[in-house]
């Protein structure tokens, strides 16, 4: 029997991970924090040797975005807390990068302000044109900083 925690976390990954990488299913943590999951016909674990795995660099990233949010919701509860987020599209292709950016958009309705730091001002401002999303883009370019 699967403890609830492990059961809740299991849902929330399976809600959030198709608008990250699609070709994965069946996600299901074990009581340990390891976890399995089906790329295709594969059955993948975590444990797995990383260097073995048939998955992109990207869709490794990907997966692992879409693990740490729904942590992320779990353990806050209904609380909605900023998430901050540092390149999480920096390995991945442009088509990755406009579905995680969408689903991204998707989850920030629940989980309130997502904070993304990135150095690809064009790549993301490119984005915001194509899409009109409702963020604010805050180019940080020409600040100084100063020593306290």
């Amino acid at each position: 029997m699967m403890p609830g925690w492990a059961q809740a976390l299991n849902e929330k990954v399976e809600k959030i991970l198709p608008g990250f990488v699609p070709t994965i299913s069946n996600f299901e943590f074990n009581r340990d924090l390891s976890f399995s999951f089906l790329a295709g016909d594969k059955n993948i674990k975590s444990t797995d040797d990383p260097g073995t795995l048939p998955l992109s660099r990207g869709t490794l990233d990907q997966l692992y975005l879409g693990i740490r949010l729904a942590v992320c919701k779990f353990l806050s509860g209904n609380v909605r807390l900023p998430v901050i987020l540092d390149e999480p599209f920096a390995h991945t292709d442009e088509d990755r990068f406009v579905s995680g950016m969408n689903a991204l958009c998707e989850l920030a309705e629940s989980y309130g302000q997502i904070i993304i730091l990135s150095c690809h001002r064009l790549r993301h401002k490119k984005w915001m044109e194509e899409m009109n999303p409702k963020i604010t883009l805050l180019d940080l370019d020409g600040l100084t900083s100063r020593a306290c």
